[in-house]
């Protein structure tokens, strides 16, 4: 199977590349990611700033990348994000690795509130978006994430091939084709 035959997921890869992609120049660099570091460090300031840059470089090689290390000014372009992330998603290990992210968006929390949530998505998606993605992934209604509510969205997000009803598939915002 591959991953262009799989609209729904392309559509939730698009729409998490435009994302990320906060200079919205469609590439994923080294300095996208240094803009989300800086954001991840203002919004938690309890966090060592030397292990969230080795982790966000470990997430651009394994996550991004497909483990493939790249030099300086290397550009991610969506086409090439696809291909690795169909690659990295249908990893045997993929599990345990997001498992390890979810606990790093996690940091010393035990659960996220809606307030913590928008505090720190709304610097990457609008308030409607970020608060209907907040809850999406509290199925309960409990007005609180934890960490195993995270993964159990994280993983729909990047795996599920199918289920278009669901309320997970706008995570990173509306779908984008």
């Amino acid at each position: 199977m591959a991953y262009t035959d799989q609209i729904l997921w392309c559509r939730r890869m698009k729409t998490f590349f435009s994302t990320v992609d906060l200079d919205k120049d469609g590439f994923l660099t080294e300095e996208d990611l240094k803009k989300r570091l800086e954001m991840r460090l203002a919004e938690d300031s309890s966090l060592n700033q030397a292990e969230e840059e080795e982790k966000l470089k470990k997430v651009w090689i394994f996550f991004y990348n497909a483990g493939e290390e790249v030099g300086p000014g290397y550009k991610l372009g969506r086409e090439k994000f696809l291909e690795n992330m169909w690659k990295v998603t249908n990893k045997p290990e993929f599990e345990t690795m997001l498992k390890t992210m979810t606990k790093g968006l996690m940091g010393k929390k035990t659960h996220i509130t809606k307030e913590d949530h928008m505090k720190g998505v709304t610097k990457i998606l609008p308030a409607e978006h970020a608060s209907a993605a907040f809850d999406a992934m509290d199925e309960d209604k409990s007005g609180c994430l934890t960490e195993e509510k995270l993964f159990k969205a994280l993983l729909f997000f990047y795996t599920n091939k199918d289920d278009a009803d669901s309320p997970l598939n706008v995570l990173m915002g509306p779908l984008v084709d």
